[in-house]
């Protein structure tokens, strides 16, 4: 398949240009591997905390073959979008050989990653699952079918998250599964929506703010609904959960704003779901909600 060559414009070091083909941004998606650890709390030691950092590295492993089989084979459509031109296969620093023996290796690398996981046989039918779909999602396309594309791309944290559980060997978290879902969902209507934004399309973004605002009304409602359940009795501190609700909306909150603002400047014009460890009040609302989430299951 030919590849259209974008100019190397400027030029960085070649470690530097490896560690970007790994897209260390979006490795950050890999807490969802570790948030069912509050559900361990009580628990946790030294293995328990390997065993959650070799399932995220093999998540990680195999999520940047994905992330390098996309930049190949969407290169033409990717080069107009400016917030993703750092990308090294955009920019054409390795050559397309380079890039599929890395993806090899890669592999490779996670086969032998896997086997020290606990219950790895899921988790790898799991990873599985998860570049099958992601790869019918490329060469088939699938972004131009609305619904389909949106479950291929949200896919991949509701599968993290259940990579962990079943890492901890917890039991299957429904309301876990639904929140962490539904948040997905609300990152990439937010992407989209600050895309649209950024490229002043006026045309979807009236649309994409509200898909948006409706992903996140349904998140924050499965949470408020989460908070007040009498299910969490026996494994939680209701009233701090209920105290959790504060900052998981204002969170929320901020999201809504940094993704639908009309500022085009700072961390707003690059892609916002790569940069949100950047925001301040996005980072000390997130950590206030895990502090009082960890005395929630401490205190019960």
């Amino acid at each position: 398949m030919g590849i259209y060559r974008v100019p190397n414009k400027g030029k960085s070091s070649i470690l530097k240009e490896w560690v970007l083909l790994f897209r260390p941004a979006q490795q950050l998606k890999q807490v969802f591997v570790f948030a069912p650890g509050i559900y361990a709390v009580n628990s946790i030691n030294l293995a328990t905390i390997l065993n959650l950092v070799a399932a995220a590295i093999f998540f990680g492993l195999i999520s940047t073959v994905v992330y390098c089989q996309n930049d190949l084979y969407d290169v033409k459509k990717n080069i107009k979008f400016p917030e993703i031109m750092d990308r090294p296969i955009l920019r054409r620093i390795f050559s397309d050989k380079t890039i599929r023996f890395t993806q090899l290796l890669l592999l490779i690398l996670s086969s032998f990653i896997i086997p020290i996981i606990e219950n790895w046989e899921m988790i790898f039918l799991l990873g599985g699952l998860y570049l099958s779909i992601n790869l019918l999602y490329t060469y088939f396309n699938l972004k131009k079918f609305e619904l389909l594309g949106l479950i291929c791309v949200v896919s991949g944290y509701p599968i993290r998250f259940q990579i962990g559980i079943l890492t901890l060997g917890q039991p299957l978290s429904i309301w876990g599964l639904c929140i962490v879902t539904l948040l997905a969902t609300s990152l990439f209507f937010g992407k989209k929506t600050r895309r649209a934004m950024n490229l002043n399309n006026q045309k979807a973004i009236l649309d994409l703010r509200l898909s948006l605002y409706s992903s996140l009304t349904l998140t924050t409602c499965a949470y408020l609904i989460f908070s007040s359940s009498s299910d969490l009795t026996e494994n939680w501190n209701q009233n701090f959960v209920m105290v959790s609700t504060l900052p998981f909306f204002l969170s929320l909150l901020r999201y809504a704003k940094m993704a639908s603002s009309n500022e085009t400047t700072g961390l707003l014009k690059l892609d916002i779901n790569d940069n949100l460890i950047r925001d301040e009040q996005l980072i000390a609302l997130a950590t206030i909600w895990f502090a009082i989430m960890i005395c929630a299951r401490l205190m019960n």
